[in-house]
């Protein structure tokens, strides 16, 4: 321990100002410095009592963070912590959570149903929504990424649809980025309203549902979606 921290010690009624004027001096050039990091980290050892809890998610977001002075202070502005009493409270919990570490736990995201491509529909191809007719890599008879020599029908679909209306003057400039087998190329309507994991009276996925309920640590789904939605898990009823 240093002796600036050895005489710190001995003026613990000036700690908390200490502190405070610290978090408030911090620029965004003083980030990178080590030795702020290693002056806040034994700072918060001399504070005394029971740390207050922080939410949940708020520790989590600030987990995320990885240059401490930069979580320290997202983690004042989260709380508010605008004086010396505020700050002594929020240091003793960021200890307690294990946040002035730089060895901290890795955050595990869960995973979202974006990780299918969920897709609401559009308005304007409501009732076509992810068919090849309304995908704008559509030219017609091919497709713009699948080549001149993959037939590509109208009610076909794959799991590269893009929204839009297609584009006929691309016909003879396609050019063979992805196979039939890579992209999933379908033949039939891969909406909710067609896949077997719909659950029409709810209008909720089952798959969705499963995933939630078995694997719950890993996969937070929003369940209920619409029938003309399309997702990459699609299951022919």
């Amino acid at each position: 321990m240093t002796p600036y921290i050895m005489w710190i010690m001995s003026q613990q009624d000036e700690l908390t100002e200490l502190l405070s004027q610290l978090a408030g001096s911090l620029r965004d050039e003083d980030l990178g410095d080590p030795e702020i990091t290693v002056l806040l980290s034994q700072l918060v050892t001399i504070f005394e009592g029971r740390p207050e809890e922080l939410p949940p998610e708020l520790v989590e977001k600030l987990f995320q963070i990885k240059d401490m002075k930069k979580r320290f202070i997202q983690a004042a502005m989260a709380v508010g912590a605008g004086d010396a009493n505020s700050l002594k409270s929020l240091t003793d919990s960021m200890e307690k959570e294990g946040l002035f570490k730089s060895d901290n736990k890795t955050i595990i995201q869960k995973v979202d149903r974006s990780a299918f491509i969920y897709m609401n529909p559009r308005e304007k191809y409501y009732d076509n929504f992810a068919q090849c007719k309304t995908c704008m890599m559509f030219t017609g008879k091919t497709c713009t990424i699948h080549g001149p020599d993959v037939s590509v029908s109208k009610g076909d679909s794959c799991a590269l649809y893009v929204p839009g209306d297609p584009m006929p003057k691309e016909k003879g400039h396609e050019m063979k980025s992805v196979t039939p087998e890579e992209s999933g190329l379908y033949s039939g309507q891969v909406r909710c309203e067609n896949c077997k994991y719909y659950k029409k009276g709810k209008q909720e996925c089952g798959l969705y549902q499963t995933l939630n309920e078995k694997v719950s640590e890993k996969f937070n789904l929003q369940e209920r979606v619409h029938p003309k939605a399309c997702c990459n898990a699609f299951i022919e009823k």
